[in-house]
């Protein structure tokens, strides 16, 4: 036999099994690639269930199950994230920045209401679960990101620093008042997220970030509890200062509780005064008319000085006649500015005595709430939520007065 029949009778080349099989794998992810653009390119729904059906048959034929999910997990992608929502705005219509307070945030009697009926839904017999919120209401949030926590544990220290107690049972004094809460939080911001370095502007900010109903709200659900526990956290182990005993804090929470109720009712009254800014105005007009005749008292006192150094005799009588008569009117004028300032008090005082607050806090308060309302048009919605939630506030302290606590530790 020649050459040229063992040849021609010789069996034609076969690639080896692994060859084989990487052709095959690279031809089928070749497909699942191809298919994957053209899924993408496709905005037709059969013709994308087309696609994923022959692709599937091409690889099964080929032997490839395992890389049947791999195509679908290309082929059919998991759905986007469900967008995250913000509560609270910094002025009517304007969306709040830099609030870490997301989802709903709900009022502090929805909160009571659904702890009642999660216990009562057997929470006791679940330790694992008590704290899981019921369907409908969001888990209370922990802190925000302008009013921070911060805030409340100064608050907190503050408010035991302003208590003064007393010994054998008695009732202990508070030294507190709205003006001096002002300058520690109005003018330093303690515990407050500032934006940028104008200390004016950083004030304007948080003003109209918290001052609106929503705000004021979602901060107390946030911070309500937290306060009254750092209260008693201050007081019994405090960084300085004496520690106070389980009857002084007891007092001091009810001590505070009247003092919350009464700045609730006066807040509530300035809220409810309909005429708030017209008896403003009549107290200014008489402002401006005491200093204005107390202005041209003392340009005529200069005079009557410099007349009796000139021995200018023949001017000082006159002189002196016209300091008489503005005095009378001067005199006057403190009259009518007092009866103003009176009137004003006595209004905001009939629905609340207020016993804890002087008449200048209430002045004080009724002239900032007037304030806001020349800057932002829910000012007075904005009064009436602060009013509600002080009265929330005054009964949790209340609460926390006549709870017993045993050997130092707070329950």
């Amino acid at each position: 036999m020649d050459s040229d029949t063992k040849f021609s009778t010789l069996p034609a080349p076969r690639p080896g099994q692994a060859g084989r099989r990487k052709l095959i794998i690279a031809a089928a992810l070749a497909l699942i690639l191809f298919a994957g653009l053209t899924f993408w390119l496709t905005r037709d729904e059969e013709a994308k269930q087309d696609i994923i059906s022959r692709t599937e048959g091409t690889l099964h034929s080929a032997g490839l199950d395992p890389l049947v999910d791999a195509a679908k997990g290309l082929l059919t992608p998991p759905p986007p994230p469900p967008a995250v929502h913000s509560v609270g705005v910094a002025t009517p219509g304007v969306s709040a920045n830099g609030t870490l307070i997301q989802g709903t945030v709900p009022s502090p009697v929805d909160l009571a209401t659904a702890a009642n009926t999660q216990s009562a839904d057997g929470s006791a017999a679940h330790p694992d679960t008590a704290s899981t919120s019921p369907p409908g209401v969001m888990p209370q949030q922990r802190e925000d990101s302008v009013i921070r926590p911060d805030f409340v544990h100064d608050l907190a220290n503050w408010l035991v620093m302003r208590y003064k107690p007393a010994s054998q049972g008695a009732k202990g004094q508070l030294n507190v008042s709205i003006q001096a809460a002002n300058m520690r939080y109005g003018a330093s911001m303690r515990g407050m997220e500032r934006q940028g370095k104008d200390p004016d502007g950083a004030r304007a900010y948080i003003l109209r970030y918290a001052f609106n109903p929503t705000m004021l709200e979602a901060l107390y659900g946030i911070y309500a509890d937290r306060l009254v526990d750092e209260v008693a956290q201050t007081a019994l182990a405090p960084d300085q200062g004496k520690t106070l005993n389980e009857a002084q804090l007891n007092d001091l929470y009810k001590t505070y509780a009247a003092f919350f109720a009464d700045l609730a009712g006066v807040t509530g009254g300035i809220a409810a005064m309909p005429d708030l800014k017209g008896r403003i105005e009549v107290m200014n007009r008489a402002n401006q008319q005491t200093i204005a005749l107390h202005k041209q008292i003392v340009e005529k006192v200069f005079a009557l000085d410099e007349a009796r150094e000139k021995k200018d005799d023949a001017n000082i009588p006159n002189i002196e006649a016209s300091i008489a008569t503005l005095n009378g009117r001067y005199r006057t004028a403190l009259q009518g500015q007092g009866n103003a300032r009176a009137a004003l008090i006595s209004a905001l005082r009939k629905g609340s005595p207020a016993q804890r607050l002087d008449d200048d806090s209430i002045l004080f308060l009724a002239l900032w709430v007037e304030r806001r309302m020349d800057k932002q048009a829910d000012a007075l919605d904005t009064t009436r939520k602060a009013s509600s939630l002080l009265n929330d506030l005054s009964l949790r302290f209340e609460k926390a007065g006549n709870i017993p606590r045993g050997s130092g530790t707070i329950q």
